[in-house]
């Protein structure tokens, strides 16, 4: 399984356009990797895939909940009190719209009237109330909001409290889940924007490429999905995706396992492209920021060449017996933390500039102390950071000589010009 991505001037074009498709969230080198995953002939269909894939960021998921919200609140008189609720355990998707939506303008028109809760049986003068609305991320098969909707008991408590309205709010449902919950439940009320299956026999959106295409892509999603095991008891694998929903969409948080295994299946062989689980996109944003590339652009804006200060301070003992793989890692974040200390610089800015969290600058204070370049109280830089500093200094002034007689003072016989230019060719 798999194959080497061939760079030519036509592939990487058909990167730049899936990159603004897929609202800037991933790298070019990340879909690389993903379609590397690929047999060569299946690459073309897998970019295919891409091209009608669905990410929704964190501003368009509260743009998509405020118009939502403002077409459901137009059924409902101003003066009217409404309950929302969303429903699922603590810290699951539904849950975790909370926030986003308190802070959408349809919320805070009304919110004088609205109560957000996740416990409807603590809930006061609940006679008061004429509507409740559902609120989830996305629905893909609609059996967890059934299932929820009988199980949590929420549904005697509506009869009991004579609730008028039921509504369910979603930025996201599958066509057959809309079907399944409005064939249970007449009277609730669903405003949500409508997907259908990815290969749907009237609706796939495949129908408006050619013939080939929808056979094609069908096929490499079956047969690649059957060989990615997912850890969904008793499914071992959901090559589209739970209950054969064939979606194609994740979110900034995560992706719905209704979304073809394709996308978010892992395993040693199989690199994922949107990963399932908040926790693997958040060890990828920590990983990222190990990479020399992440600090090769604030070095240069900074004048320190981090390649030579690298050399410099792997050559330093450490008091450790032997230096650890993290402290290789770190080592090129750690070139930028000492040189901006040495400025004066207060650790808040140096959080900033680098783009890091206090608790990341913490472990690069450790890696810097266990080489002696910083005090054991990190308030200040040893004499041993210092003539790493000065000598670093020395090494980044000859090589800028260099380069001036070499390269950036000979003529250029070359003009390079730009493909695209803010989204024109």
């Amino acid at each position: 399984m798999g194959s080497t991505y061939k760079y030519t001037e036509d592939s990487i074009r058909q990167i730049e356009f899936l990159i603004p498709r897929l609202k800037y969230s991933l790298y070019p080198t990340k879909i690389i990797q993903w379609l590397e995953n690929f047999d060569g002939p299946d690459v073309p269909f897998a970019i295919d895939i891409l091209r009608i894939f669905e990410y929704i960021s964190f501003p368009e998921f509260m743009f998509r909940l405020d118009s939502l919200l403002k077409e459901l609140l137009k059924k409902i008189p101003k003066e009217d009190k409404i309950i929302i609720f969303p429903y699922g355990k603590i810290g699951k998707s539904g849950t975790l719209v909370t926030y986003p939506l308190r802070n959408t303008s349809a919320f805070k028109r009304r919110e004088a009237n609205i109560l957000l809760t996740h416990d409807f049986k603590y809930i006061k003068d609940s006679e008061q109330y004429k509507h409740i609305i559902f609120l989830d991320d996305f629905i893909g098969s609609g059996k967890t909001f059934c299932d929820e909707f009988e199980g949590s008991g929420v549904k005697d408590w509506i009869l009991k409290n004579n609730i008028e309205k039921i509504y369910l709010l979603s930025a996201i449902i599958m066509n057959e889940g809309k079907k399944k919950i409005e064939g249970n439940y007449s009277k609730i009320k669903i405003v949500s924007e409508v997907r259908h299956k990815l290969f749907d026999e009237n609706f796939s959106p495949y129908k408006a490429f050619s013939k080939n295409t929808y056979k094609s892509v069908k096929n490499i999603v079956n047969k690649y999905g059957k060989k990615i095991i997912v850890n969904r008891p008793p499914n071992q694998f959901l090559p589209f995706g739970y209950g054969n929903s064939e979606s194609t969409i994740a979110f900034f948080h995560g992706t719905p396992n209704n979304t073809i295994s394709l996308i978010w299946g892992k395993t040693k062989e199989w690199k994922a492209l949107y990963p399932r689980k908040v926790d693997v996109r958040m060890s990828e944003a920590r990983e990222l920021k190990k990479e020399i590339n992440y600090y090769l652009s604030i070095c240069e804006k900074l004048g320190i060449n981090i390649n030579s200060g690298i050399n410099l301070i792997d050559k330093m003992p450490d008091r450790r017996k032997e230096t650890t793989r993290r402290m290789r890692e770190q080592n090129q974040a750690a070139i930028t933390v000492l040189f901006l200390k040495n400025k004066s610089y207060e650790n808040i800015y140096v959080c900033q500039i680098l783009g890091i969290t206090r608790e990341e600058l913490k472990y690069i204070f450790i890696e810097l102390r266990n080489k002696g370049l910083v005090t054991n109280d990190y308030k200040s830089i040893t004499n041993s950071g210092k003539a790493l500093l000065l000598e670093l200094n020395k090494v980044t002034k000859s090589e800028k000589i260099r380069n001036e007689t070499e390269n950036n003072l000979t003529i250029k016989k070359h003009l390079y010009l730009p493909q695209m230019f803010k989204g024109l060719t």
